[in-house]
């Protein structure tokens, strides 16, 4: 029960790391990939979900924490108050990043979408009508 919290807040940042590398590798967010933007596809809604997923579970291991705290040994929650303040600056800052690559990866993909409608396959995109 002591390490609960620790265990939903490791979750929360891996799931996290799951909606990053997502993006990163299918939104073309990384320079190498930029030529491949007309391929990019809308972002899915499982990875939608896997960040409120992130984001419910950052937010839940303090909680539990708070819950569970009066059962903890002295050190653990010692331990627990040492890392409290730098864990939330954490989750924070991944959640706020988890948003910034999600955002670009939506941008790369309503440009993709664009070129697709606009270019289709076989038509030439430097003749103009």
């Amino acid at each position: 029960m002591a390490f609960l919290p620790l265990g939903l807040w490791i979750f929360g940042f891996t799931s996290g790391l799951a909606v990053g590398a997502f993006c990163v590798v299918a939104g073309a967010v990384s320079p190498s990939a930029r030529s491949r933007i007309s391929e990019v596809r809308p972002v899915p809604w499982a990875m939608v979900l896997l960040h409120l997923v992130s984001a419910i579970v950052f937010a839940s291991s303090y909680a539990v924490y708070l819950l569970v705290r009066p059962d903890l040994s002295a050190d653990v929650d010692a331990w627990y108050r040492s890392v409290g303040l730098v864990s939330a600056c954490v989750a924070v800052a991944a959640v706020g990043i988890q948003l910034a690559l999600l955002y670009v990866h939506a941008v790369h993909a309503m440009h993709g979408e664009m070129d697709r409608r606009l270019h289709p396959k076989g038509t030439d995109p430097s003749r103009r009508r």
